[in-house]
């Protein structure tokens, strides 16, 4: 495995805390609101037009403290793996 396969599958495992943590953070912030606090990281959308094509760049990232907890928890895990 080179380390591109390795750098795949830590993408994936991050993606995947943090989606499981956001979605036990939203349904546990009904209990312990603190979770659903959140910050949006990203650049808008830029669009660059050549009149025969049309291309838009842009992401957005929203973290909140549930998604975080979700990854380091991940990462924990299959650190020790």
């Amino acid at each position: 495995m080179g380390k591109s396969t390795n750098m795949i599958k830590w993408i994936f495992i991050i993606a995947a805390g943090s989606i499981m943590g956001n979605i036990i953070g939203n349904v546990l912030s009904r209990f312990i609101p603190f979770l659903s606090l959140s910050e949006s990281i990203g650049l808008t959308p830029a669009t660059l037009d050549l009149s025969f094509l049309t291309v838009t760049f842009g992401f957005n990232v929203n973290l909140n403290l549930a998604g975080i907890i979700g990854i380091i928890i991940v990462v924990l895990i299959f650190r020790k793996m």
